[in-house]
């Protein structure tokens, strides 16, 4: 039985699953968000966060939100590579703010990485472009994803596996880094 479990609205997915999600919070009184705040730092009180320290970005003013408990779900670091596609504002505050406190982060290794993009266009090359035959090579020319575990090699020097490129994000990611 094959269960669908993914979702994408051509390359606006994280802006429609955003909308639905506030659209959604619209509905419920009950709810009370803080649109437009900038997290700084959280409340701590005898060793239990009490909440946070935000600024309010349409007034300028620094305010404090108590709560009973505080869920950190603050998106990504993006920002911290010098080639990526992500928005200016994934810099991973929300992971600083939480290791600075002792905070251990979770779930570390589902840190998604989209490894090909165009550098200095801010244009994502999705796997789409590496599914329809696009390849990876390095500034020699070499087609380098063998040497990483990524598709064996023929005895000629080309890769048998004309789908090494689709590999698993990380590995993909690392072989390019390396």
């Amino acid at each position: 039985m094959k269960i669908e479990r993914t979702w994408f609205a051509a390359d606006k997915t994280g802006f429609h699953m955003l909308h639905t999600l506030f659209q959604t919070s619209l509905k419920y009184p009950q709810i009370q968000r803080f649109d437009e705040h900038f997290v700084l730092d959280i409340l701590v009180d005898e060793g239990h966060a009490r909440g946070v320290v935000a600024i309010n970005m349409m007034e300028g003013t620094k305010v404090q939100i108590r709560a009973n408990a505080v869920i950190m779900a603050t998106g990504g670091a993006g920002r911290v590579y010098r080639f990526n596609t992500n928005g200016g504002i994934v810099t991973g505050d929300g992971m600083g703010i939480a290791l600075r406190h002792g905070v251990p982060l979770r779930d570390m290794e589902f840190v998604q990485y989209h490894p090909t993009g165009l550098p200095g266009s801010g244009i994502l090359m999705t796997e789409g472009c590496r599914g329809e035959g696009g390849i990876l090579v390095n500034k020699d020319g070499y087609r380098y994803l063998q040497d990483y575990g990524l598709g064996p090699e023929t005895p000629l020097g080309k890769p048998e596996n004309k789908y090494m490129e689709l590999g698993p994000r990380d590995k993909v990611f690392s072989s390019i880094l390396a």
